[in-house]
């Protein structure tokens, strides 16, 4: 069941998802020129974040907000941080790759509390909120502790730095370029585990770690949405760990 904060969410993805998938469509006019098509990528995904807040703050005008880029729009009420990434997956998009998302949650008090994430592609949408459990298209999801003893049945997203750091993997590798979703995946039990070793910030997983951890995967990752975290870190999450 939707809470009025999802729904709110929900509502200000919805407004700005016919305009993304456009957009998208036009990006497959532009492959040609990666630069150009990057370009356009980048625009629709600031002119998406701006829509979504100035939606948002009609019912929340005392919220700040943080952006993909990181720009902050600072408000009265500096405890609950909108983030907001109009594309998550700028790879994917810009090349015309139809595995992307778009991502709202809301920060309270240094915790994520609600998180939206929307495939406007495959029209999945994954949100939680905490205490409230984890869904998919307002189904109940729940991590399920794989049986198979045969690890080479495992799917595991992954990143390519992980991979040349890791000698010995285990399982069939995934690289989606879209963490946001492989995690959303992974807490809806269809991929097994996801390890990453990359240099971003961590605000960029944030949201989709809450509908894991909501769909019942226990982690402790400490984070701070308004710091520029560049160093390199490693996340591992493996469905063994499941309460």
């Amino acid at each position: 069941m939707k809470t009025p904060l999802i729904n709110l969410m929900t509502i200000a993805i919805n407004k700005v998802t016919n305009s993304i998938i456009r957009d998208f469509n036009e990006i497959n006019f532009l492959l040609n020129n990666p630069t150009a098509a990057l370009n356009f990528a980048l625009t629709s995904n600031v002119r998406a974040q701006r829509l979504i807040y100035d939606d948002l703050k009609k019912f929340k005008e005392t919220y700040s907000a943080v952006f993909k880029n990181l720009e902050i729009a600072s408000n009265k009420d500096e405890s609950n941080f909108f983030i907001i990434s109009g594309i998550v997956g700028m790879k994917n998009f810009s090349k015309g790759i139809p595995n992307f998302c778009i991502s709202v949650a809301l920060e309270r008090d240094s915790q994520i509390f609600a998180s939206v994430i929307f495939n406007p592609i495959t029209n999945e949408i994954f949100y939680a909120e905490k205490g409230n459990g984890a869904y998919c298209n307002n189904k109940r999801i729940r991590i399920s502790e794989n049986k198979l003893k045969d690890t080479s049945y495992h799917t595991t997203a992954t990143d390519l730095e992980y991979l040349k750091d890791s000698k010995n993997f285990v399982g069939n590798p995934y690289i989606s370029n879209c963490k946001a979703l492989d995690i959303c995946y992974f807490a809806a039990s269809k991929i097994n585990n996801c390890f990453y070793a990359e240099k971003s910030p961590i605000y960029d997983l944030s949201p989709s770690l809450l509908i894991a951890s909501e769909a019942g995967f226990l982690f402790d990752i400490e984070y701070d949405i308004l710091e520029n975290k560049k160093e390199k870190h490693i996340i591992k999450l493996s469905n063994k760990e499941i309460r």
